[in-house]
């Protein structure tokens, strides 16, 4: 990165100098032993292979020169272990201050191609292809807006992971705020499964936008029937460990507002109790066809549920929670579940409801344009 992207290397280290003691307030206890001169080195390495490696993912023209062969070389080996690079970058472990490559985006000569972009930008696009996602079908512009919108509310400290968790929920739904603290539904952290809430006037049904962590709730016209809208699961052979990263991460001192992973991972293991609820939400198109099969998907829940026992939900799913509860409890759902016959009958009276409504509509339209004799 020195010799091809123009990284002045010795201005970093400077900018380390004047920094170090925020920096090592950043690390374990133990990095004291450390001299200044290798704490200095330490961030001017992971930032530069952070950067390269963000840098690498990018679709850009590379510019010939005599280093030219090297770094594209170095960026080929980047994108054959990009997806294990990755999930090591989101292991918190493996974390550093964000500032820390900010300030070495700031080291490259002028006109150099990486500089171009803020490092926000370069770290969303660089997790782009890992679920948990934006879904697809949202606007592009629309998902760029909002992701710079949250990256602004970024600490300088903060560390590059919380970049993925601050942009994949909404902010009303995964923020808590002291008014929240005090609520007198704090007791509300459980719905029932799938199937359980099916039975008394509860559909699933697939939501085509926002994060793909943004589960919500709503009524029918009629007020017996309810429906939770879930963006599409799509599991795959790398979930888990980003899931239990991003748990992690959530469980940390350094993050007391987001918990958006742990919320949804919460949620969806009380949905997803038995292999019929997976069925459930499969006929609705909310799971598609994956490696994971029904009972791998309950198992995945129920695993990551065990990590979060005892953790603070922060009130993150309190509405949704609430208003599922209060609609699975009310008199008219109950009704629909122990009589059966209550669907046949609302069935027959939407149906004969749609009969009146039509001949009503003939009889208008006949008195207002009568037939020609």
């Amino acid at each position: 990165m020195v010799q091809y992207c123009g990284l002045d290397a010795e201005k970093y280290l400077e900018e380390m100098e004047k920094n170090e003691e925020g920096v090592r307030s950043c690390y374990d206890r133990d990095l004291p032993e450390w001299s200044s001169e290798q704490f200095q080195r330490m961030p001017l390495l992971d930032s530069s292979f952070i950067l390269f490696m963000m840098d690498g993912f990018r679709t850009r023209r590379l510019e010939p020169d005599d280093h030219y062969v090297e770094y594209m070389a170095l960026h080929l080996d980047v994108r054959e272990h990009s997806e294990q690079i990755k999930l090591d970058l989101l292991t918190v472990d493996n974390q550093i201050p964000f500032f820390t490559i900010r300030i070495l985006l700031g080291c490259f000569s002028q006109g150099s191609t990486i500089s171009e972009e803020s490092i926000e930008e370069l770290a969303l696009s660089c997790f782009d292809d890992l679920w948990p996602m934006k879904n697809e079908e949202q606007d592009l512009g629309e998902k760029r807006k909002e992701e710079q919108g949250r990256t602004r509310s970024v600490p300088p400290s903060a560390p590059p992971f919380s970049l993925v968790s601050n942009t994949e929920g909404r902010k009303d739904i995964y923020q808590m705020d002291d008014e929240d603290r005090g609520s007198r539904n704090a007791l509300v952290q459980w719905i029932p499964s799938a199937t359980e809430l099916q039975k008394y006037a509860t559909k699933f049904k697939k939501k085509h936008s926002g994060s793909c962590l943004d589960i919500t709730f709503n009524r029918g016209l009629t007020n017996i029937s309810g429906v939770i809208n879930i963006p599409t699961l799509r599991l795959s052979d790398y979930s888990k460990p980003i899931f239990r990263n991003l748990i992690a991460f959530e469980a940390t001192p350094t993050n007391s507002i987001y918990f958006a992973f742990t919320a949804y991972t919460a949620c969806m293991s009380c949905i997803l109790q038995r292999e019929d609820d997976v069925k459930l939400l499969r006929e609705s198109g909310i799971v598609p066809s994956t490696n994971y099969k029904d009972a791998d998907i309950v198992k995945f829940f129920e695993e990551l549920n065990k990590e979060i026992e005892g953790i603070e939900m922060r009130m993150t799913l309190l509405e949704l929670y609430t208003n599922v509860t209060d609609h699975h409890k009310s008199r008219t759902s109950q009704w629909y579940g122990n009589f059966p016959w209550i669907k046949v009958a609302l069935a027959g009276s939407h149906l004969l409801f749609l009969l009146t409504f039509l001949q009503t509509v003939y009889s208008i339209l006949s008195y207002h344009y009568p037939k020609n004799k």
